[in-house]
């Protein structure tokens, strides 16, 4: 079997992430039972992912070694429930568990949560989204470094000027942390992703032992789009983690909320569907504009470039011959200009001429039918030699 591949975010990076010879062979024998694999994208699970595809479904983003999992399999035997992680060693440990324990109802992603939110989870399909103890993304400049001697004074980092090595530590520090914030898994366009997938009444459980997220989590939640708050007495299937456990041994106490999602009022749901339905038609109008600029494109292509500079000349549109390389380069003005092609923007009124050649009177209502009369004029083709020829549009004789 092919090594299974992970949906990597930007930001991750597999150093350091170590899998053992035996992890690595159980993840392969062990994917095809648990591994949901990569869907097409934008499109929503398939329907086979579970025995019974109708259940509730529970999804926990950083499943890690699936003790929560294990935990939400047992306290909900009839729903189905996901588990997003990224490191391979994390889900050879978790699918270990699941084939000891025989549990079924539980699926595993090798990816970023996120992104599996917004390409392959239907909006209000979610009973429950589970987030334990994200990555803090530290800003308090306690980030594991390694003392470098080719530091050297004056040097600026992130505008600001180093006198030394201790001074472009910090600054280096700060400016990687303030760019760390940013990649919380628990931010407002995060939330109002989770709030449009969970099912009406859907819960929201997370839990940190660190300080400045627990600070954060406050600062965003409840908010429109969630009620509730910090949670006291633990739900059945919120056991503790190996990771929780080692925070406790450091003196971390862990925190946990649960938020419910709030339901929309009768005007936010109107305001809501008029976007949508902007968007949908500006999408139409793009897709048909599209398509109409194509057909043009196509049209003009296949005429001749005689014809090509008629239009302009019809239209009155100016342009420098020097820059007339190729037919594209006609083509691409009369489009850059929304030139219609089928209608003069002054149309010219029928007019009498006479041929100086065939000395034949007609009446014309373009200069382009009098090119056209020209091209099988007997009196034209009587005297080829001459080079020139014009017509007295304002009625009499040729000149």
């Amino acid at each position: 079997m092919a090594e299974y591949q992970l949906q990597k975010p930007k930001w991750f990076n597999q150093k350091n992430r170590q899998i053992s010879k035996a992890q690595k062979k159980d993840l392969h024998r062990l994917s095809p039972l648990y591994l949901i694999p990569p869907p097409t994208y934008n499109t929503p699970l398939p329907n086979d992912t579970f025995p019974n595809p109708s259940a509730p479904l529970i999804l926990e983003i950083g499943s890690g070694t699936g003790t929560t999992l294990i935990s939400l399999s047992s306290t909900f035997p009839n729903c189905n429930i996901i588990g997003i992680e990224i490191h391979k060693a994390s889900l050879s440990m978790t699918m270990i568990e699941l084939e000891r324990l025989k549990i079924s109802n539980v699926k595993l992603f090798g990816g970023d949560g996120i992104k599996f939110l917004q390409r392959h989870v239907e909006k209000e399909s979610l009973e429950k989204v589970v987030i334990l103890f994200p990555d803090p993304w530290e800003n308090d400049g306690s980030m594991n470094r390694e003392h470098r001697d080719d530091f050297k004074g004056g040097t600026e980092v992130g505008g600001e000027i180093c006198e030394d090595t201790e001074d472009k530590m910090k600054v280096e520090t700060k400016v990687e942390g303030e760019q760390n914030l940013t990649r919380r898994i628990i931010n407002p366009q995060v939330l109002t992703l989770i709030h449009s997938r969970l099912k009406p009444n859907g819960t929201l459980n997370i839990a940190t032992d660190v300080r400045s997220y627990s600070e954060h989590i406050n600062g965003l939640l409840p908010s429109e789009e969630f009620e509730g708050g910090t949670v006291e007495e633990r739900e059945g299937w919120r056991v503790k983690t190996k990771y929780e456990e080692r925070g406790e041994g450091f003196g971390n106490g862990g925190r946990d909320w649960k938020f419910v999602k709030k339901e929309k009022g009768g005007e936010e749901e109107a305001v809501e569907e008029t976007v949508e339905e902007t968007v949908e038609e500006t999408k139409s109008s793009s897709i048909e504009e599209t398509v109409e600029s194509e057909s043009l494109e196509s049209q003009l292509k296949s005429m001749k470039i005689k014809d090509l500079k008629k239009i302009l000349l019809d239209h009155k549109v100016s342009y420098d011959p020097t820059s007339i390389v190729e037919k594209t380069d006609l083509v691409k003005i009369i489009i850059d200009t929304k030139i219609d092609i089928n209608k003069i923007e002054e149309e010219e009124k029928p007019r009498e001429c006479e041929c100086m050649f065939c000395k034949c009177t007609f009446v014309f209502k373009s200069e382009k039918e009098a090119m056209d009369h020209m091209e099988v004029c007997p009196g034209l083709a009587a005297q080829m030699g001459k080079e020139t020829h014009t017509f007295d549009v304002n009625g009499g004789g040729g000149v």
